[in-house]
């Protein structure tokens, strides 16, 4: 429950129960057992449980109210719109902060398998190790290439177990980077469908994370765009607090944006407050449920990056 409001006086705020004074003693007599709800669900959560309705939108009377329910039935009420409420808040960004975060947790156990894979076949085959500097390209090779080993390689001889081993292995890393593939083609669709103007600007993977660090939708599009801009370099940033001759970060997350990336590094700053204050438009038009304005608001950066 948001708000239970007794109106009878004011005496501050104590547990979730907020009193207004009225000074007009008629609406004070008039509301002296009203129960104003400040959320309609909870209102009706209420009714549902109770069987008492308010004649208003969101007044209830605390006599029929007191008589429909007894204390063991209030503790089940608060708890079904306790229910309610939490249900409520599961919403689109919060998975898609998510899978972003098992897209990070995936890359990372993606590189140290497949770090920990190159040592094990260099055992085997070393020339095939060194011929791939891709992990995924490696793992694929290992599984169509292991029986054209060169006899001249400098590889060890190998068990058959212990080949058979090594390529279960790189099937499990090759089976990661496939479920990892999948993980973003969900990011790319859930972002297109939910977040249209953040994707168009800062692509599915960059707003992904923009949102997972500043926590969700609702925080990122009160965001300012200076704030969106070092996502990602508070560790730059506070060392730069700290200590006034180290320089402070220009940009965060929004460094591996393409446009940055292309971008000369004496004109980075200048790019990257541009493609920030954009973004902070982008959320603040998804949040708010406003028309797809992406390709114009991408237009705007890109005419920026080439000025």
């Amino acid at each position: 429950m948001k708000r239970l409001i007794h109106i009878t006086g004011v005496y501050g705020v104590d547990n979730g129960v907020v009193e207004y004074r009225l000074y007009d003693a008629q609406v004070r007599e008039q509301f002296a057992h009203a129960l104003a709800i400040a959320d309609a669900g909870a209102m009706a959560a209420l009714a549902d449980v109770t069987g008492v309705a308010g004649e208003d939108a969101d007044l209830i009377d605390t006599k029929m109210l007191l008589q429909a329910i007894d204390r063991t039935s209030l503790r089940e009420t608060n708890l079904h719109i306790t229910r309610m409420q939490v249900r409520e808040r599961v919403g689109p960004d919060l998975l898609i902060l998510n899978a972003s975060g098992t897209l990070d947790e995936m890359d990372k156990v993606c590189n140290t398998l497949s770090k920990r894979l190159r040592e094990w076949y260099a055992l085997y085959d070393p020339e095939l190790e060194r011929s791939y500097k891709d992990h995924r390209a490696f793992v694929d090779a290992v599984l169509t290439r292991t029986s054209e080993r060169s006899p001249q390689t400098m590889g060890g001889q190998l068990a058959q177990q212990d080949i058979d081993d090594l390529l279960l292995q790189a099937q499990n890393v090759q089976m990661l980077f496939l479920r990892r593939e999948a993980l973003l083609e969900y990011l790319d669709a859930a972002m297109r469908q939910h977040m249209p103007n953040i994707h168009a600007v800062a692509g599915a993977s960059i707003g992904a994370r923009l949102l997972a660090l500043a926590g969700s939708l609702e925080r990122m599009a009160y965001m300012p765009a200076g704030t969106i801009q070092l996502l990602g370099a508070e560790t730059a940033l506070f060392r730069h607090l700290r200590n006034r001759k180290a320089k402070p970060p220009k940009h965060g997350v929004i460094f591996n944006h393409q446009l940055l990336q292309r971008t000369p590094r004496q004109l980075r700053g200048k790019v990257a407050r541009t493609l920030a204050d954009k973004i902070s438009i982008a959320a603040r038009v998804d949040f708010f449920k406003g028309e797809f304005i992406g390709d114009k608001l991408l237009a705007q950066v890109e005419e920026r990056s080439r000025a």
